[in-house]
């Protein structure tokens, strides 16, 4: 295994930087020292320029010249490169669109968006307390005028789950829903449509 001569260095910045992190909370020098620090670890790292933003509210702004990195302190999350973006929260993403429905009473517990070759991918996941085909069948319904391209469901050695994909005009609808043994039931239902 070869490693650069900098690598210890760059293995001691990263907790020095997020300890100082954790001291930002303590005043405006304390802040600014911490986002000094974590812009030296960063650079380091990536071998160029970063620039720092910490905010009193446990949220923080990364930016380097291959895209920027933003998170607030509630757990919201912004990821922006060239090659495409991503996000997420723990509520329905921006843009869901209204004619694909989620399953009643889903507790949404990540909401995301991201651009993927295939074009624009929103997904949402979550639990339910309804069972797996029960989630499938109420989905199949409310879809009924997109074409279901993959339905399967099992109930082998305790796990059950249910998974289908339907398109629509170069959209496509995926679901999955598995029983956790616990009396929740985790989905996923993503939603692709192409971009121009």
């Amino acid at each position: 295994m070869t490693t650069s001569p900098k690598s210890p260095r760059k293995i001691a910045a990263v907790p020095v930087a997020l300890s100082m992190v954790f001291v930002a909370g303590c005043g405006k020098a304390a802040e600014k020292v911490a986002e000094k620090a974590t812009e030296e670890a960063i650079e380091n790292e990536v071998g160029g320029d970063a620039n720092v933003d910490l905010n009193p509210d446990g949220g923080m702004k990364i930016e380097t010249e291959d895209g920027s990195y933003s998170a607030d302190g509630e757990g919201n999350v912004n990821i922006e490169t060239e090659d495409g973006s991503y996000s997420s929260s723990a509520e329905l993403p921006e843009g869901w669109p209204e004619d694909v429905p989620v399953p009643a009473g889903l507790k949404i517990q990540m909401g995301s968006s991201a651009d993927t070759p295939q074009g624009l991918m929103l997904t949402v996941n979550g639990t339910v307390t309804t069972a797996p085909d029960k989630v499938m069948a109420d989905l199949k319904k409310e879809l009924s005028g997109w074409e279901m391209t993959q339905e399967s469901v099992i109930d082998q050695a305790g796990t059950k789950m249910a998974n289908a994909n339907w398109t629509l005009d170069g959209r496509e609808v995926v679901l999955s829903a598995t029983d956790m043994g616990d009396g929740t039931v985790q989905v996923m239902v993503a939603h692709t449509a192409p971009t121009e």
